[in-house]
């Protein structure tokens, strides 16, 4: 598997090159001192938090380093992945491309959706072609939309002998458990306590969230639980949590999109400028977090630029967030930027493995000054759950585990080895079922400090 992400990791470079020739870095945009700054999740239970020794505990490590690598498993048949397309959903795309050309052709089919979520009958056209393969044993399916499913369940109804995967479905879990074997994504109610976890294991007193109304993610519903999950944790931890609006339009519609764009660039600078603010109010032990994607960079670039302050995560943790940005960006550069919305994603070209990068990270840390004030995931989300899918798919073709029951001590296994192999760093894995639907996989990883 390390091979794989080694090829990936060439793949993002060489994407975030031929995407963005005319993109400006981030921190040119922003002002360089305060005086110029002024899906579905289901519920949580009232008293889960009361109770959290349940998910104190990291799980079993693999002892037997007899095992090879998933690449090294053979297997018979193909495995056939769709993902959606290199725009929309890189590093999804990435990891097929990476493991197709690892294992072959003849081993691995790799299909992408239409950019359209409505071109049903083009989905379907593409499960049909899969389904013409007589020797397909596997069907992964890495972010799901609503207008998958009923290709999926067209696709069942000829091949019902394939093994269904879902990587980080954007769908309901009725609708995906349906129809999978196994499903993955983030476990959006648990990770509100565990960004508390971290910020009180890095020493924060104080936590603030910057939220605007008006952004679509400050309302969808797994942020709303993560903010209060982070709000009746902080509380049994005996921190403060503070909330602050950022200013925005009150209403999208009949705005300019350049006056649109003119507010956003104004809160941006905004948290930009803010962020000291609060540090001198609150002090050095103030870990800061926002459910929107804008406000990241501004919120990390002043906290390793003299601000002090905390970072314990992002809202989507990974080594390729707001942390790359700035700790990749070391002399001698020679960075590719990409943006994804609001933010911009670069690493410098001699990273070629998450150790690599984790490595200059480090490096950086102890350059600035920050180190153990700033942390995240060891690996991005994407990469880790596809290659959990794919690791856990191979054995069910081998007739390792039973395909109606998800084996959750041998999926923890499997994923920390993946972490360990790809990252160097003993990390715990957090799986659990959900709790209606039991092949649904909600999953965290712990965090590393930098």
């Amino acid at each position: 598997m390390k091979k794989i992400f080694n090829v990936i990791l060439v793949l993002c470079m060489v994407f975030m090159l031929t995407s963005c020739t005319q993109i400006e870095q981030a921190h040119d945009n922003l002002p360089v001192d305060e005086e110029q700054a002024q899906d579905n999740s289901q519920a949580v239970p009232e008293n889960q938090v009361e109770d959290m020794s349940q998910y104190e505990q990291g799980g079993h490590s693999r002892e037997d380093e007899g095992e090879c690598e998933a690449s090294e498993l053979p297997f018979e048949g193909k495995i056939a992945i769709v993902t959606r397309p290199v725009g929309s959903g890189f590093r999804d795309y990435n990891f097929a491309v990476a493991i197709q050309r690892e294992l072959g052709e003849d081993k691995i089919i790799h299909r992408v959706w239409p950019i359209s979520d409505q071109e049903i009958e083009v989905m379907k056209a593409t499960l049909q072609d899969i389904a013409a393969e007589s020797d397909v044993r596997v069907l992964i399916i890495s972010g799901a939309s609503r207008g998958m499913i009923d290709a999926v369940d067209m696709f069942i109804n000829d091949r019902d002998d394939v093994f269904i995967v879902y990587v980080t479905p954007f769908v309901s879990e009725e609708e995906v458990s349906a129809i999978a074997n196994l499903a993955i994504r983030t476990n959006y109610p648990m990770f509100g306590y565990y960004y508390i976890k971290q910020a009180k294991r890095m020493g924060a007193e104080t936590i603030i969230n910057y939220k605007s109304e008006t952004l679509f993610e400050t309302r969808r519903p797994e942020n709303i639980i993560i903010r209060d999950m982070m709000e009746e944790t902080a509380a049994l931890k005996g921190i403060n949590f503070v909330e602050i609006d950022v200013p925005l339009l009150e209403d999208r519609r009949g705005v300019e999109s350049a006056q649109r764009q003119a507010e956003l660039e104004n809160a941006r600078r905004y948290v930009f400028g803010d962020v000291p603010r609060q540090i001198s109010i609150f002090g050095a032990n103030t870990a800061f977090f926002s459910p929107n994607n804008m406000f990241q960079f501004p919120i990390f670039f002043p906290i390793v630029n003299g601000s002090e302050g905390l970072f314990p995560a992002s809202n989507r943790p990974s080594p390729f967030g707001e942390v790359g940005q700035v700790f990749g960006r070391v002399e001698p550069l020679a960075t590719f930027p990409i943006r994804n919305r609001h933010n911009v994603y670069g690493v410098r070209w001699d990273i070629r493995t998450y150790q690599e990068l984790i490595r200059v990270i480090r490096e950086e840390a102890v350059r600035l000054g920050v180190t153990g004030r700033v942390s995240s995931w060891p690996m991005d989300p994407a990469d880790f759950y596809n290659a959990l899918a794919f690791e856990y798919a191979v054995r069910w073709i081998n007739g390792e585990v039973d395909g109606e029951v998800v084996d959750l001590d041998l999926l923890a296994e499997i994923g920390r080895e993946i972490i360990m192999e790809e990252t160097g760093e003993p990390v715990g894995v957090s799986l659990e079922r959900h709790p209606d639907f039991s092949n649904f996989i909600l999953a965290m990883m712990d965090f590393i400090v930098f």
